[in-house]
């Protein structure tokens, strides 16, 4: 499931992802997968129910300048 992190909270290791097809989803995960992660990040992320098992970030690729210009 991929999609972009709108809220991590550490303390009860949680966080919400807003999903790329549409849903608002709240999952569980260890602090060590928490580590890093950012208000933002836009993430793949591999679950069990509620569970996260792994996380990765998705790198921002550069955009192409497409307005001509260099």
């Amino acid at each position: 499931m991929s999609g972009t992190i709108q809220e991590v909270n550490p303390q009860e290791q949680s966080f919400t992802l807003k999903t790329t097809t549409g849903p608002t989803v709240n999952l569980q995960a260890p602090a060590e997968l928490l580590a890093g992660l950012q208000v933002g990040d836009v993430v793949e992320v591999k679950r069990s129910g509620t569970q996260a098992m792994e996380i990765h970030k998705k790198e921002n690729l550069p955009q192409p300048n497409m307005d001509g210009k260099k």
